[in-house]
């Protein structure tokens, strides 16, 4: 029994210094890459560069939000003989093809049997032309400025695949402004700070770009529910890095009702799980061999959230206040919380991620909650590991002459 006891307690003080070490490793990222994008300017855009785009919209009961998109691409000051657009409606039982029609682009109607936005990227490929050089996927709720192809070909280089900036549309629900916060919130503590020290960023499922012959070769082989992490482990596995372009932005349209919320973070975790068994190896592997953007990436797949290391050093820190037999050391706890709470509220308050009231306390506390949320929907989501459901997110309302609006706004 004595030594039963012995070692579930080192197993708990190793579990906590491994979660201490993660968030130490964060916390450095994030500073050192402030203080390099603080100290000088990004990368010199190339304001000559003109590759050729081909871009795909996914959409799935999309009628009251694809025409905006539309609008948004066909009016790019890009030259328009350099990019091409098809719209792939997959699975759909509204109008979403026929709206998408009167943009004057190409338009798919797809109906399979198996979910998954991978399918409809793959028959969106059959239709980019070869010559391309890069393929583009939006979701169809994703909203760009006219300048955003512009914006995207001066910072291409010699990348191989490049997600974009994905920031929140505006809201008027809690839910939503919760969620578009915690979107600004890994921007700022995840993304731009690799972006400057040169590391990579992961697919995050609207606005990423790879080589067509890239596509073509990686995403038909896509099976998960998750198609953009699995994407990611591929590339990062194979050697490729996703380069973070934080000069071009996509606005990301946010759920607004708990209920879909929950059922739409219930499948990515059930995705997450499986690229975990099945792909995290490799992308680790690489990573050891002295791949440090894999390395990095590898990390962030198994702990894609500080709502994990937040919490489990908090409660190092109360186990250490009650002397625990398993409690770590007081410096090692110190070190922990300093990471964890002062070095974010730091960051957060200098980069003004919420307004500096009592209306930005209001939103951080509403970030907070939807955050611990995670817990209980990733019990559920590995309880139901099996279900491969891929439901639609619903969207307001709208009758017919809104719809109509969409396209010729």
């Amino acid at each position: 029994m004595k030594t039963a006891g012995r070692a579930i307690r080192t197993l708990l003080i190793a579990l906590q210094a491994l979660l201490v070490a993660v968030s130490l490793f964060e916390s450095a990222v994030t500073v050192c890459g402030h203080l390099v994008r603080w100290r000088r300017r990004g990368p010199r855009p190339d304001r000559d560069a003109r590759p050729r785009f081909g871009l795909i919209v996914c959409a799935r009961n999309e009628q009251r939000v694809v025409g905006r998109l539309l609008h948004d691409l066909a009016n790019q000051s890009y030259p328009r003989e350099l990019f091409e657009v098809v719209v792939v409606a997959h699975n759909c039982t509204d109008r979403t093809a026929e709206v998408a029609a009167r943009s004057g682009f190409t338009v798919l109607s797809l109906h399979t049997a198996r979910p998954g936005k991978s399918q409809a990227i793959t028959a969106g490929l059959k239709h980019v032309s070869s010559a391309t050089d890069y393929v583009g996927v939006f979701d169809a709720d994703s909203r760009v400025t006219g300048g955003f192809l512009s914006a995207l070909a001066a910072r291409v280089g010699t990348e191989h695949a490049i997600q974009v900036e994905s920031i929140p549309q505006r809201t008027d629900t809690w839910i939503g402004e919760g969620h578009g916060i915690s979107r600004r919130a890994r921007n700022v503590f995840w993304w731009r700070p690799r972006e400057s020290l040169g590391l990579g960023t992961t697919i995050s499922g609207s606005g990423f770009f790879l080589r067509t012959n890239l596509a073509r070769e990686l995403i038909p082989e896509l099976r998960s529910i998750t198609e953009d992490l699995e994407l990611t482990a591929h590339l990062y596995a194979s050697g490729y890095r996703v380069a973070y372009v934080s000069s071009a932005h996509v606005r990301m349209e946010e759920t607004a009702k708990l209920k879909p919320m929950v059922r739409q973070r219930a499948r990515w975790v059930r995705g997450h799980y499986r690229v975990l068994r099945h792909d995290w190896a490799a992308v680790a592997k690489r990573g050891l061999r002295g791949d440090v953007r894999a390395l990095d990436i590898a990390i962030y797949m198994l702990f894609p959230t500080r709502v994990i290391t937040r919490t489990a050093i908090t409660g190092s820190t109360v186990g250490w206040a009650l002397r625990l037999p398993f409690a770590l050391p007081a410096g090692i706890v110190a070190a922990g919380m300093v990471s964890e709470w002062i070095v974010p509220a730091a960051i957060a308050f200098l980069a003004r991620l919420v307004p500096r009231s009592a209306a930005g306390l209001k939103i951080a506390l509403r970030q907070s909650f939807i955050g611990l949320l995670w817990f209980p929907i990733g019990a559920w989501a590995m309880a139901t590991s099996r279900d491969r459901r891929w439901e639609p997110t619903p969207r307001a309302e709208v009758d017919e002459e809104e719809v109509d609006a969409a396209v010729s706004e």
